[in-house]
């Protein structure tokens, strides 16, 4: 992912962690490193999003009144406007998918924090491996839905729940709907 390139731990940079494993352990679950990474990436995300709906409607409304709509002057207008509105909404979904990806960590990498091995933070690949429970050290079953509510860690199922609630949250804000 996009995500792991941009704050690689290896070689080792401390900087980056946070976005994997928790930087705040000694603290309250509320002060968890990659939960306060998703909550301010998410905040971005919808403002991005709100911020191009609002420009382009007010640019719109600008490009009616000074151009007239349908003619060439505002075509051209609104064409460089919604270059412009894209590249906002794109900024907007990067913000998401970097606080995403840190909610998913959170879950992936729990409270498991890694060390350093050829200058290289490290972790067993399995931490990694969607059905494995690193809270048990063991594997989940891979069947079905309701097998993996049966077991505990549930980090697949939560990690899942909890991915799709952040993606029906933001969706409207990329359509303009809020």
């Amino acid at each position: 992912m996009q995500v792991d390139k941009n704050w690689d731990t290896c070689p080792i940079n401390p900087s980056a962690w946070k976005y994997h494993f928790n930087t705040n352990p000694f603290k309250s679950e509320d002060n968890d490193s990659r939960l306060l990474i998703f909550y301010a990436n998410f905040d971005a995300a919808f403002k991005y999003c709100q911020m191009a709906y609002y420009q382009f409607k007010s640019s719109e409304a600008y490009a009616v009144v000074h151009y007239g709509k349908g003619t060439q002057n505002y075509k051209d207008y609104m064409k460089y406007i919604q270059a412009n509105r894209d590249d906002t909404i794109d900024m907007g979904l990067k913000c998401f998918g970097v606080g995403l990806h840190a909610l998913q960590d959170k879950f992936a990498h729990g409270d498991w924090l890694p060390y350093i091995i050829d200058g290289c933070l490290w972790h067993p690949p399995e931490y990694d491996d969607i059905h494995y429970d690193w809270k048990n050290d063991t594997y989940m079953y891979r069947n079905s839905f309701s097998n993996r509510l049966k077991n505990s860690g549930q980090r697949y199922f939560t990690t899942y729940i909890l991915s799709h609630v952040a993606l029906v949250l933001f969706l409207p804000y990329v359509k303009g709907e809020k």
